[in-house]
C-alpha cells in the first residue's frame, strides 16, 4: 500500500439497495402516475429462525454496488501517548454513477482509517448482490 498522503482519494465497493417509489401526486417535479427509483446505501437485512444457539441467521444482501469515495484532507500529528489521526472527506456514488450527498468530513485514526482503505468494502457486515432482493 502506498504512504498515506494529503490529497489521496482511495474509491471502495458499496452495497446499495433499490427503492421504487410511485407517486400519489405531482412532487419533485415527477408527474404522479410515474414510478422512480431510488439508490439508498445499505442493504436489505433478511432474518429467519435456524435453530442455532443465537435462533436466528442474519442475511445482508443489496441490489447492487456503488462506490464509497474517501479524500484525505489532513494527518493530525497528536502529542504524547495518543495516536495519529486522518481527516478525511467521505461521500458516497451511486450504482448509476451520481454522487449521493456533499460529503462528511470525519477523523479517524491511522490504523482504522487504513483498515477500511485495505478492506474490499467498509460496510460492516458481509452481503451479497442480488438485484432481485426486496423488503
Amino acid at each position: 500500500m502506498s504512504e498515506l498522503k494529503v490529497g489521496n482519494e482511495y474509491k471502495m465497493k458499496f452495497p446499495f439497495k433499490k427503492i421504487i417509489h410511485k407517486a400519489q401526486r405531482a412532487i419533485f417535479n415527477f408527474p404522479a402516475t410515474d414510478e422512480f427509483i431510488m439508490w439508498n446505501a445499505g442493504c436489505w437485512l433478511f432474518e429467519e429462525e435456524d435453530g442455532s444457539e443465537y435462533g436466528r441467521s442474519r442475511d445482508f444482501y443489496g441490489n447492487a454496488e456503488g462506490e464509497v469515495i474517501y479524500k484525505i484532507l489532513s494527518i493530525a500529528k497528536m502529542s504524547g501517548r495518543h495516536m495519529d489521526r486522518v481527516i478525511f472527506k467521505r461521500w458516497l456514488v451511486d450504482p448509476d454513477g451520481k454522487k449521493c450527498n456533499n460529503g462528511s468530513v470525519t477523523m479517524k485514526t491511522i490504523n482504522l482509517f487504513k483498515r477500511d482503505i485495505e478492506s474490499e468494502s467498509p460496510f460492516n457486515a458481509d452481503y451479497e448482490i442480488d438485484e432481485d432482493a426486496k423488503n
